[in-house]
């Protein structure tokens, strides 16, 4: 979020100072309905990524399962 609203910014920061500068107002600038919709889609988030880590995980297992029978 924070880094497409930096990445839209004309003309972009060019040095550290000014980044921070641009990362802190818009973070101000952020909604609050868009925080709030961001607070309420955590559990799904986090739902989605266990999915993906568990997927990530088996992959190995089955890869060090074929690794040891040959």
């Amino acid at each position: 979020m924070l880094g497409r609203r930096i990445a839209a910014r004309q003309p972009p920061p060019t040095c550290l100072p000014e980044l921070r500068r641009a990362l802190l107002d818009e973070w101000c600038n952020i909604p609050q309905d868009q925080i709030d919709n961001l607070i309420l889609s955590m559990p799904r988030r986090l739902n989605d990524h266990s999915y993906h880590l568990r997927d990530a995980l088996m992959s190995v297992k089955a890869l060090i399962n074929l690794k040891k029978s040959v």
